[in-house]
């Protein structure tokens, strides 16, 4: 079976409501950004967009924001990692994928603006330990926000495996 969400991340339900989620983030500030979970890359993408817009607004373009996509899954990294190839031309952004757990992060303490988990909290087993990472890798004053709109009777027909 095939455990990657790339079947539906393109659709325009989950594209309008991960939009809205970035949204209420604020991003000018946001110099270096952690995804967790991020699969194929969709919602790191979309980070990478708002970040440039917000960076570009407020005339911060003195040095490039780092992002970091965090997915245990290899194939969906190589999807992620492909895209971005494509699209990297268009951006001066720093964006790399890492394999690994979210429980066990390989980072150095204090190393993130920002921290987040979208649309992955309901497949994790120990989520107070990755709350604890999380704060770890935080600079003092990050962020650590999450998102989910997987839950008991809202999936997308075909995921409810996933």
């Amino acid at each position: 079976m095939k455990r990657s969400y790339e079947a539906f991340a393109g659709e325009p339900e989950y594209l309008e409501l991960n939009t809205r989620f970035i949204e209420t983030v604020l991003l000018s500030e946001v110099d270096s950004f952690l995804d967790l979970g991020c699969g194929t890359g969709t919602l790191t993408f979309l980070i990478l967009e708002a970040m440039a817009a917000a960076r570009g607004s407020e005339g911060r373009r003195d040095h490039e924001a780092s992002i970091i996509g965090v997915d245990i899954s290899r194939e969906s990294l190589e999807l992620a990692q492909v895209e971005w190839i494509r699209r990297r031309r268009a951006n001066s952004s720093s964006l790399n994928f890492v394999q690994a757990t979210v429980e066990s992060l390989p980072f150095a303490s204090g190393s993130f603006d920002m921290v987040i988990i979208v649309n992955a909290t309901q497949l994790l087993d120990d989520r107070e330990k990755v709350i604890g990472e999380a704060h770890r890798l935080l600079r003092c004053g990050g962020v650590f926000a999450f998102s989910t709109s997987f839950y008991a009777g809202t999936f997308s027909p075909g995921t409810e495996r996933l």
